[in-house]
């Protein structure tokens, strides 16, 4: 399975919110479509951040981070495991809340059977 997730604390990963890498959200290596591991961490005001859990990109480049608490903000950082290319980050990401739980799995299954 590509998404392999793996969630580290899960007092951030029981909401209603999610983070997914569609459309212009995709994982790219050098303009093209990639799976490559992606990480998730919660962030606080004047306090350390929090590694919440970490999946792979599908070969397209989709990924989802899902049943995610929405009052948090997040940093998103997708690393190169080959080592060409910088991590890249997003930082202070909310998450979406237009899709319910069941949705966001079946967006998940979706994305695992591209």
């Amino acid at each position: 399975m590509i998404f392999n997730l793996s969630i580290i604390d899960r007092g951030f990963a029981y909401g209603s919110g999610y983070i997914a890498g569609t459309a212009d959200g995709i994982v790219t290596v050098a303009g093209k479509a990639a799976s490559r591991a992606i990480y998730l961490y919660a962030l606080y005001n004047h306090k350390p951040m929090v590694f919440v859990a970490k999946v792979w990109s599908t070969a397209q480049g989709n990924y989802i981070f899902s049943n995610l608490d929405t009052s948090m903000r997040y940093l998103i950082m997708v690393r190169d495991y080959a080592g060409q290319y910088e991590p890249f980050a997003w930082d202070y990401v909310v998450p979406a809340t237009d899709l319910t739980p069941r949705e966001q799995y079946i967006l998940e299954q979706a994305q695992q059977a591209i």
